[in-house]
């Protein structure tokens, strides 16, 4: 039956019915018309531009340390429910498919408040940012889906995870991990920044016009 329910969409109207009446709760209805009028005129014109991150994990260096103590740790299916209060726009279902297919992430938690979660792959990921596929070669992994509470953002929270990431992949004998940025996210790209620096990203400009895909490559400079 689940087979079937995938196949005819109905679990991915669920999702997208889900996202789309918390969008109007935090933004308004005026700003979800505009959100849709966008991806409207998106699907004949479309300009993206991200940052793909690499890090060497055999140059990776010490611990990073939080401005208030956090427990992290990599999360089990029992989070999976405590991960929809912190994105309430998410499905219990969409976490459950990762883990499923092999992807694990970390969460830090104050008390019992996650209040951070990261995912990890360990396979070719799909990015619809840029409509194409993060290929991974053996002992390679791709980080995705990294967000903050609110609250706790500027509190080095999100450093601190990422750091703690690169050691345990580095001790499971990873080669090497990728995170992909989307330039718009400032405060995102230069959190990256200060970890792995402006010498280890790629800039990925992407135009699709009338269903034509076009992608141009060049190191990355940072945030201007």
């Amino acid at each position: 039956m689940v087979n079937k329910l995938d196949k005819i969409g109905l679990f991915f109207l669920a999702d997208l019915f889900t996202k789309s009446v918390y969008y109007v709760k935090v933004n308004g209805f005026g700003a979800y018309l505009k959100k849709i009028l966008l991806s409207i005129a998106e699907l004949l014109v479309k300009h993206q531009e991200a940052v793909l991150f690499e890090k060497d994990l055999s140059k990776i260096t010490g611990p990073i340390h939080p401005k208030r103590e956090v427990n992290i740790q990599i999360g089990t299916l029992n989070d999976v429910p405590r991960l929809t209060q912190l994105l309430p726009q998410w499905s219990v279902r969409i976490f459950r498919d990762r883990l499923l297919r092999g992807d694990i992430f970390f969460t830090a938690q104050i008390g019992n408040q996650i209040v951070h979660q990261t995912w990890i792959s360990f396979k070719d990921k799909w990015v619809p940012l840029l409509n194409k596929k993060i290929v991974l070669r053996e002992k390679e992994a791709y980080l995705y889906h990294s967000y903050t509470a609110p609250e706790f953002r500027g509190k080095n929270v999100f450093p601190t995870v990422i750091s703690k990431v690169l050691r345990y992949l580095k001790a499971q004998g990873y080669k090497k991990c990728f995170f992909l940025v989307d330039l718009k996210a400032h405060r995102s790209t230069r959190a990256y920044e200060r970890i792995l620096g402006t010498n280890n990203g790629t800039t990925i400009s992407y135009w699709r016009i009338l269903g034509c895909r076009n992608y141009r490559y060049e190191p990355y400079r940072g945030v201007k």
